[in-house]
């Protein structure tokens, strides 16, 4: 998924702070359910919506759209994120119940995020047999911290379900 608008030329590229220079690799995992929802959506219209609306917060957060370059910055080339669905054929229910969370691995493997390149953001947005949906978002942590992945999550959020209210950024990467 590509952002909705180019990164500027002046600012292709991003320098990482000292911080984020010295935390080292590694990824950031997060998994969201949802149960049934009773909506006139079909699948393939919220999975579009989705699309769409993560387009338009990589615009803003235009470095998650980047590579990595070296240990001190992030080409922001509009690479875009990685965006895959997959159906889970068991309920939410099932899944949840199980005394283990080795069984989360399949709602999003990070091994994918990095056979298809060297991508910032990776969703994997599953459906299950029920009609629920859980979506696996994971995240490169070179370019962003976890505050940051919380107010990103937020205001993808808020651009996909049409809110004009929480879609100021409040993020720190200035256009």
């Amino acid at each position: 998924i590509k952002p909705s608008i180019p990164t500027p030329d002046h600012l292709t590229i991003f320098k990482r702070s000292f911080l984020d220079q010295i935390s080292g690799r590694f990824l950031v995992r997060f998994i969201s359910f949802y149960p049934r929802k009773e909506t006139n959506l079909t699948i393939n219209q919220v999975t579009h919506q989705l699309k769409i609306s993560l387009s338009q917060t990589l615009a803003l957060y235009y470095p998650l759209a980047g590579v990595y370059k070296d240990d001190s910055s992030i080409e922001c080339n509009d690479k875009g994120a990685l965006f895959v669905t997959a159906h889970v054929h068991c309920n939410i229910n099932e899944l949840l119940n199980l005394p283990k969370f080795q069984q989360f691995h399949k709602l999003g493997t990070s091994s994918k995020f990095h056979e298809d390149g060297p991508f910032q953001v990776f969703v994997q947005f599953n459906t299950f047999s029920c009609g629920g949906v859980a979506i696996f978002t994971c995240f490169s942590h070179m370019v962003i911290d976890m505050t940051t992945i919380s107010v990103f999550l937020k205001c993808w959020a808020a651009i996909s379900r049409g809110s004009q209210d929480d879609q100021s950024p409040g993020h720190p990467y200035p256009r």
